[in-house]
C-alpha cells in the first residue's frame, strides 16, 4: 500500500508560529480613533471620501493577510518539512542493512572543501533515514586501522547511530576492508544470531574511495557465493593528483658535529601530470647556516630525491623535518626524523707495533686531528698484542690499516663483518705481510663483493717514481681539482705491487704507466679504499704536502658517507625498532611518541635476539616519529618516522569491472530481495522524500514582495489624498 505524509525535521521551530500574533496586534494598534466635526462646505467630498475609505481598509486587511503568510511561510521552513511516500511493508518484509564505512588515509583528502569520509558520512544518514524503524535493522562498521562496530548489534535506534557516526573520523592507516566485510556478515541481529530471521534480508553497502589496492584485498572475502548481497559505492572517486614523502635518508650513518651531511627526501608523483614543487627543509635546533629548500619537478608517475646540505656545529640530537606544498592529501605531505649528532667521528688504526714502523702511523694520527676541532677521533691498537674479541667493533666508524702487516685471521673475519655491516675502511698496502693479508680477507667470503683492488704481486723497486692521473669526477677526490691537484701529481711514490683495479671499482690516481695506486670502490653496504704503497717518508713525499690533512680527511668523509636510510613505520602496524649494542644492559630506556597532534613517553625494555637488542613498537595511531631515550642520560639511541601507508598516496580508483566483480549475486537470494549492487538503488527508492523548505522560503519572499508593493502603493494615495 502507498502511503504518504509530512516529516517535520525541525519540529521545536514550529513554536515560532506564535510570533504570528505579532502582525495583528501592530494592526490593531495602527487603528486609531479620529473625532468628526462636520464642515459644511466639505458635505461634497462625502462621497469621496466614504469610497477611499473602503479602498484602505481593504488594502489593511491585505497587508495583514500578507504578513501572516510572510511569518508562517519562514517559520515553517525552518522547521523544514518533508514530504514522504513509499510503500507499506509488512513487519515480516523488514531487512537488515550493514553498512560499511572506509575509514583510511585516503578519505580524508579535501576536494572544494569536504573530504570523501564526510560524504560518505552523509551517504550513511541518508540510507539510514530510508528505513523504516518499526521493521528495518541497521548497523555500522568502521574499517580503519582495524574493523570495528558502531554497535555490538543490529539495531533500530537510527538516531543512535547518526550520532555516533558524527563522531568518527579517518584513520592515518589504511583500511581493513576484507576484515570489516567479514564483521559485516557476522553482525549479531537484533535477535542475536549472525544474520537475523531471514539469512536472504541482510544486504552490505560499502562506502569508500574505491582505490584499487583496498579493494584488490576483498576478492578472497567475496568468494563464498553464499556471502549476503554487497553494493558498492565509490565516493569522491576520480581524484588522483597527489605528492608524497616516501622515504628519508642520511649519507652518513654517524653524522659528527662540524663535518657536513646530507639529508635526502624521496618525493613521488601520483599524479597524471608533471608538478614542479618547492620542498622545504626544517631543523631543531636551527643551524647556523639554513639548508636551502629543493626545487624539483617530477613526471607523472615517477619519482625525485630533494638532496638538503646539513652542518651541526654541536653534538646532540637534531630533529630534522621536510615538508612539500599541502595537496589534497595533507597526511602524506611531510616527514620527521631525529639525527643524532656526534661529537667526533671515532678511527681506529690497526697497526703492528712488533714491525717496528711507527712513522707512518704517527702522520696518520697528525692528519686525522690536527687540532681538537677536528672531527675524527683516532686509536691505535696494536694487532700483534690484543685480541680482535675486545675490541668494541660498533663503536667506531672508520678503520684504517696502516702498517697492520699480516693481520691475524681472526681481525680479518671481524674486519669483514665490519664492512658488511656499513662501515669504512682505508687499507695501505705497504708491505708483503700487508698483501697477503688482503688475499686471506677475500678468501674469507669468496662470492661477497671484492676489495677495490686485486694483487698480483710485488712492484719493481724503480717502478712508479710519479703518479699521473686521477678521476676528479669522483666524489672522494672532487675537491681536489685545480692546482692542488697538481701539486699532488708531483709527489714521488714508489708503490708496494703490483695490482688491478677490480670490476666497478673507481681508480682514483694511476702511476706512471697507467696502473692504479689508489682505487675505492662500494663493498657491499660498506666502502673500501686501497692505497698501494707506505704513507712513511721513505716511500712516499705524500706526507710533507699540506694537502696531506685535507686528503685523508676527503678520504675519510667518502668512506663514512654509507647512506643510512631512516626506518619508516606506519599507524596500525607493529613493529621492531632494533637499538645499537650501547643498549645492552640498560633498564631504564623511554619510548617517545611524538605526532602531529599528541605526545606521549613510556618505559621499555630492550629484547635481545641472535644478540641484536630492540624494542618493540606498538600503537601508533597517527603520523609524526618515535624515539628510544635512555631515561638516565638522555642519549638518543634509536628513531623512526612515522608516516601513512604508501598505498594511501596513490589515489587511483579501481575502474569499473573490478568493483562489478566484487558485488557478487547470492546463489539463493529470496524472491524481491535486492541482488549484490542494487541495494543502493533500491534503499532510497521504496521511500521517497521531497524536501519542502525551499519551495516554502520562495513563497515567503513572495508574499515579502508583495506586501512591499501594496504598502508603497497604499502609502503614495495617502500622499495624493
Amino acid at each position: 500500500m502507498v502511503i504518504a505524509f509530512i516529516e517535520w525535521q525541525g519540529a521545536a521551530m514550529l513554536w515560532g508560529l506564535a510570533g504570528l500574533a505579532l502582525p495583528v496586534i501592530a494592526h490593531l494598534l495602527s487603528r486609531r480613533g479620529t473625532r468628526r466635526i462636520a464642515l459644511p462646505t466639505a458635505r461634497f467630498l462625502a462621497l469621496a471620501q466614504a469610497a477611499r475609505g473602503r479602498r484602505m481598509r481593504f488594502s489593511q486587511w491585505l497587508l495583514l493577510l500578507l504578513r501572516l503568510a510572510l511569518v508562517a511561510l519562514v517559520v515553517l521552513a525552518f522547521a523544514r518539512p518533508a514530504w514522504r511516500e513509499g510503500q507499506r511493508r509488512e513487519p515480516g518484509e523488514g531487512r537488515e542493512v550493514v553498512i560499511i564505512l572506509d575509514a583510511s588515509a585516503s578519505m580524508s583528502r579535501r576536494t572544494a572543501g569536504r573530504t570523501p569520509f564526510e560524504q560518505a558520512r552523509d551517504r550513511a544518514s541518508e540510507i539510514l533515514d530510508s528505513l523504516d524503524p518499526a521493521i528495518d535493522r541497521a548497523g555500522v562498521v568502521v574499517a580503519g586501522l582495524s574493523a570495528e562496530a558502531l554497535l555490538p548489534r543490529l539495531t533500530a535506534n537510527f538516531s543512535a547511530l547518526r550520532s555516533m557516526l558524527g563522531e568518527i573520523g579517518p584513520s592515518p592507516g589504511s583500511a581493513d576492508l576484507a576484515n570489516a566485510v567479514g564483521a559485516a556478515q557476522r553482525l549479531p541481529g537484533a535477535g542475536g544470531s549472525e544474520t537475523g530471521a531471514r539469512e536472504s534480508a541482510r544486504h552490505l553497502v560499502l562506502l569508500t574511495d574505491a582505490q584499487a589496492g583496498h579493494l584488490a584485498d576483498l576478492a578472497g572475502v567475496r568468494a563464498d557465493p553464499g556471502s549476503p548481497p554487497l553494493s558498492i559505492e565509490a565516493i569522491g572517486a576520480g581524484e588522483t593528483a597527489n605528492l608524497a614523502i616516501s622515504a628519508l635518508m642520511v649519507s652518513s650513518a654517524r653524522p659528527v658535529s662540524g663535518a657536513s651531511f646530507t639529508v635526502a627526501a624521496t618525493v613521488v608523483n601520483h599524479g597524471d601530470r608533471a608538478a614542479t614543487i618547492e620542498v622545504i627543509c626544517r631543523t631543531e635546533p636551527a643551524l647556523a647556516v639554513a639548508p636551502s629548500p629543493a626545487l624539483l619537478t617530477i613526471e607523472p608517475r615517477t619519482q625525485a630525491t630533494a638532496l638538503f646540505l646539513c652542518r651541526a656545529l654541536e653534538a646532540g640530537a637534531l630533529r630534522v623535518g621536510l615538508a612539500i606544498p599541502s595537496d589534497a592529501l595533507e597526511a602524506d605531505n611531510s616527514v620527521a626524523a631525529t639525527i643524532p649528532i656526534h661529537p667526533a667521528a671515532r678511527v681506529l688504526i690497526l697497526t703492528d707495533a712488533s714491525t717496528g714502523a711507527r712513522e707512518a702511523v704517527r702522520y696518520l694520527e697528525t692528519a686525522l686531528r690536527p687540532d681538537d676541532a677536528s672531527p675524527y677521533e683516532p686509536r691505535v691498537v696494536d694487532v700483534s698484542r690484543e685480541r680482535a674479541d675486545s675490541i668494541e667493533w660498533n663503536q667506531y666508524e672508520l678503520i684504517v690499516l696502516c702498517e697492520a702487516g699480516a693481520a691475524p685471521l681472526e681481525w680479518l673475519m671481524r674486519l669483514h663483518e665490519f664492512v658488511a655491516a656499513g662501515g669504512g675502511v682505508w687499507w695501505l698496502i705497504d708491505s708483503a705481510q700487508a698483501a697477503a693479508a688482503s688475499d686471506a680477507y677475500a678468501s674469507i667470503e669468496p662470492d661477497a663483493p671484492s676489495l677495490p683492488l686485486a694483487i698480483s704481486g710485488v712492484a719493481p723497486a724503480a717502478a712508479g717514481a710519479a703518479w699521473s692521473s686521477a678521476d676528479l669526477t669522483h666524489e672522494a677526490l672532487a675537491s681536489f681539482d685545480g692546482p692542488p691537484a697538481s701539486a699532488l701529481w708531483a709527489v714521488r711514490h714508489a708503490r708496494f705491487a703490483l695490482a688491478e683495479a677490480t670490476t666497478g671499482a673507481a681508480v682514483l690516481i694511476r702511476a706512471a704507466d697507467g696502473s692504479p695506486v689508489v682505487a675505492a670502490a662500494q663493498t657491499g653496504r660498506g666502502r673500501v679504499i686501497m692505497f698501494n704503497g707506505s704513507i712513511a717518508s721513505t716511500s712516499t713525499d705524500l706526507t710533507r704536502l699540506p694537502l696531506f690533512p685535507a686528503l685523508v680527511h676527503e678520504w675519510m668523509g667518502w668512506l663514512g658517507a654509507s647512506d643510512r636510510a631512516i626506518d619508516v613505520l606506519h599507524p596500525g602496524r607493529s613493529a621492531v625498532l632494533e637499538l645499537p649494542a650501547t643498549a645492552a644492559g640498560r633498564a631504564s630506556l623511554t619510548l617517545e611518541y611524538v605526532g602531529t597532534a599528541t605526545q606521549s613517553a613510556k618505559s621499555c625494555n630492550p629484547i635481545e635476539l641472535d644478540g641484536r637488542w630492540s624494542v618493540a613498537i606498538e600503537d601508533l595511531a597517527e603520523v609524526g616519529e618515535v624515539r628510544v631515550i635512555d631515561a638516565g642520560s638522555g642519549e638518543w639511541l634509536a628513531g623512526a618516522s612515522v608516516t601513512i601507508d604508501p598505498r594511501e598516496s596513490d589515489l587511483r580508483a579501481a575502474d569499473a569491472a573490478a568493483i562489478t566483480a566484487l558485488q557478487m549475486v547470492a546463489d539463493e537470494a529470496a524472491p524481491g530481495t535486492a541482488r549484490s549492487g542494487e541495494t543502493l538503488r533500491l534503499l532510497p527508492g521504496e521511500t521517497q522524500i521531497i524536501e519542502l523548505w525551499p519551495w516554502l522560503l520562495a513563497a515567503a519572499c513572495l508574499a515579502a514582495l508583495m506586501e512591499g508593493l501594496i504598502a508603497l502603493a497604499a502609502m503614495r494615495r495617502e500622499a495624493l489624498a
